[in-house]
């Protein structure tokens, strides 16, 4: 980030959903950031005038939003545009700027069959879990789905995507297409997790069982497992300590630091599954 930055006060009341990636934004640093780490976000922004009529009636920013019009009007790059709302908090340094610029251009010269992956990556990377089973089956429909690997990275992330919200049933099933389309040892690996972790009992397939490796991997998902069901121990005795707050008819603080606890249990078991 640049070195300084002119930090914008003012929090809109009603905010600004970016539709691409499922989040909604009350601050310009906000559509700084994401602008930031999600390139593809700038090709579905500024279609119409709803983001900078957002920028100058909830942000205040008039200066901004005239010059984001002025932009527009004149059908400027929305690489632009970018740049103007950057700017405006000094939100990049020069070199940040620069880099930007590069990552826009590689981005420009994917295929919308790539850049649409790329979508339902961010997705998944933003827990609209969902949208992205949703994008990726689109993406399994195209003729780009049958090149070498691509299936198999498709289904290994619908894994991914199915495992975040617990249903790891559904989980294993993605990730043994993904390995039955292209052998590959984290597809396995996730699978066998997955097996484990569904609270109905289902077997292994027997053919990842032929798979090299396929052992030293059961050992490492023994120990993975073991950690869970450990993190999964201390979380029962937090919450069983929190009873206290509840005997106390603190009730609106057990219930907040019930919810802080669970969800950094859900995002602890979250971290066991990954995109490739």
């Amino acid at each position: 980030m640049s070195e300084w930055m002119v930090c914008h006060k003012k929090k809109a009341e009603v905010p600004y959903l970016l539709k691409t990636i499922g989040k909604s934004i009350y601050t310009i640093e906000e559509l700084c950031f994401y602008f930031w780490q999600y390139a593809q976000l700038l090709g579905e922004s500024f279609q119409d005038q709803s983001e900078i009529q957002w920028i100058r009636e909830q942000l205040g920013l008039t200066a901004l939003a005239a010059e984001l019009s002025s932009l527009l009007q004149k059908k400027a790059e929305k690489e632009e545009l970018a740049k103007a709302v950057f700017q405006s908090v000094h939100y990049l340094s020069e070199e940040e700027l620069a880099i930007y610029s590069k990552n826009l251009k590689k981005l420009q010269n994917l295929s919308p069959f790539e850049r649409n992956k790329r979508k339902a990556d961010d997705l998944v990377c933003n827990g609209q879990y969902y949208k992205a089973l949703y994008e990726y089956s689109l993406l399994l429909k195209e003729e780009e789905a049958k090149e070498e690997g691509t299936a198999s990275r498709i289904y290994h992330n619908m894994g991914v995507a199915s495992g975040r919200m617990f249903l790891f049933r559904e989980s294993a099933e993605y990730f043994l297409k993904a390995f039955l389309a292209a052998p590959d040892k984290e597809s396995l690996r996730q699978y066998k997790l997955a097996v484990r972790l569904c609270e109905e009992e289902i077997e292994e397939d027997v053919l990842v069982q032929e798979f090299p490796g396929a052992g030293a991997l059961d050992i490492q998902i023994y120990q993975d497992m073991q950690t869970i069901l450990q993190k999964k121990s201390g979380k029962i005795g937090e919450v069983q300590r929190l009873q206290e707050l509840k005997n106390e008819e603190k009730i609106a603080e057990y219930y907040r630091n019930l919810t802080e606890i669970l969800q950094k249990w859900q995002e602890e078991c979250r971290g066991y599954m990954n995109n490739r």
